[in-house]
């Protein structure tokens, strides 16, 4: 039996635009831009058959599961257990609520029953949640959930088993769908905070004319914290454009542009601290940090990549601070050539098209490439790594395909990867090679063309 879970927040209230806090009252309805909101995430549930839908039953909730799937659905089961954790009349990150829980809790209560100003505490959350996740891993199918930041960031947390103290701090855009599946009495956690259906709701910018000092704080920040060496951080979306400065209204709770990066960075070096912003297929986001400008908060979020070489291929990446208030997109252009020894013939091809090219008797390779690349538009001399006469025919091999990529804004994008280096070395018996071996390193010397270092050391 499988179980597919599509857990979300309800659409934006004017609590919610003003406020980053929780509240379980049930007077709080949706807005205009939540209602807009719930238009795009309608769309995509529309070939999705779904078995169940499960909603809280506080107002906003109920408006959105009934917007997105027909008031009159009657797979809707409101529930109670999944209503906003309400702490009562103090907030928790209070000094007023912090002393009056130690005061509570030095004169022996225990911390399950600590309630210093009514309401809710944690502990009545987490059993709350924890009850109705048991429930609905019987079921099986498509089932969707409808509810708020605080009940869906426990229920995450608890379906990785997560004790109270291990907690990871989650957030929970309006109208973001996480996809968890349960098999095998085991909860997986596929995406966290999806809000892709909603990119074209980003409002227009009010960029700053002057970006350097942003800029400055961002690499000193990095600096400081020591979390990776500054200069292998990569900037990405706006900020990779230079559009930093204040939303036209409050977007995913705050005016200022969040300022977004992109960095290899290993599991062991993610910090407890940091917020999951976001879980896709593709890469985690995390919020690591704040800088505040000209009365704006901008969040510092770091975007660590599964594939770190695939995804900044894909994606527009600048060096921090190299760019311009308006910056011009990157374009990567790469090549791909493969030998036909049979036919004695080069094929070229790119996003845009095929240049099939013959080799004439008495011809060099390196001539032949070199017509082909300039039919494709590129300077001969701007195309990477190697020169043509290192594309080889190697014996016993009928066809070869190695990826050279260009230069883009005067910089190499990715000194690192050459030809498949992993895939061409496996492919290779360099013991039978070792002068082909010696002309392949020697050419990458003399083009500036970087191994890692650990392939360099081998």
């Amino acid at each position: 039996m499988v179980l597919n879970v599509y857990l979300i927040r309800h659409a934006e209230t004017d609590f919610n635009k003003e406020n980053s806090g929780f509240l379980q009252a049930d007077n709080i309805k949706l807005n205009s831009q939540g209602l807009t909101q719930l238009k795009d995430l309608s769309k995509i549930f529309t070939n999705i058959k779904l078995d169940k839908i499960y909603s809280s039953d506080l107002t906003r909730a109920e408006e959105t599961v009934k917007f997105v799937f027909g008031k009159d659905n009657k797979s809707i089961v409101l529930d109670k257990r999944l209503r906003e954790y309400t702490h009562g009349s103090v907030s928790p990150d209070s000094e007023e609520w912090k002393n009056k829980y130690k005061e509570l809790f030095d004169k022996g209560m225990a911390r399950e029953d600590i309630r210093p100003f009514g309401g809710e505490n944690i502990w009545d959350l987490i059993k709350r949640v924890t009850s109705f996740l048991r429930d609905i891993e019987k079921l099986n199918g498509n089932i969707v959930i409808v509810s708020h930041s605080g009940v869906n960031e426990v229920l995450l947390n608890i379906s990785q088993k997560k004790k109270k103290e291990g907690f990871f701090k989650i957030k929970q855009d309006n109208a973001c769908i996480n996809h968890l599946r349960y098999e095998n009495n085991e909860w997986k956690i596929l995406t966290i905070n999806d809000t892709k259906h909603l990119d074209n709701l980003k409002p227009e910018i009010e960029c700053y004319e002057n970006i350097t000092e942003i800029n400055n704080m961002l690499i000193n920040f990095l600096k400081e914290k020591a979390l990776f060496n500054s200069k292998d951080v990569l900037a990405i979306g706006d900020l990779s454009k230079g559009k930093i400065g204040k939303y036209k209204r409050v977007f995913r709770r705050y005016f200022g542009t969040p300022l977004t990066i992109v960095a290899e960075v290993s599991k062991d070096k993610i910090k407890k601290e940091w917020k999951i912003v976001t879980l896709l297929e593709d890469y985690s986001e995390y919020e690591i940090g704040e800088l505040i400008l000209k009365g704006a908060k901008h969040k510092i979020n770091l975007i660590v990549p599964k594939n770190y070489k695939e995804f900044i291929l894909k994606n527009e990446i600048k060096k921090i601070g190299d760019y311009n208030e308006v910056a011009k997109p990157i374009k990567q252009k790469a090549l791909s050539f493969i030998y036909n020894s049979k036919s004695n013939k080069f094929l070229l091809k790119d996003s845009k098209g095929i240049i099939n090219k013959e080799i004439k008797e008495n011809e060099s390779h390196e001539k032949v490439i070199e017509e082909a690349i300039k039919e494709f538009g590129l300077d001969i001399e701007e195309v990477f790594p190697l020169k043509w006469g290192s594309v080889y025919n190697l014996d016993g091999e009928e066809f070869k395909e190695m990826n050279f990529l260009s230069f883009v804004n005067d910089r190499k994008i990715f000194d690192y990867k050459w030809l498949n280096l992993e895939e061409f070395i496996k492919q290779i018996d360099w013991k039978d090679n070792k002068k082909l071996l010696k002309k392949v390193l020697e050419k990458a010397i003399k083009r500036e063309v970087y191994f890692n270092k650990k392939e360099r050391e081998q």
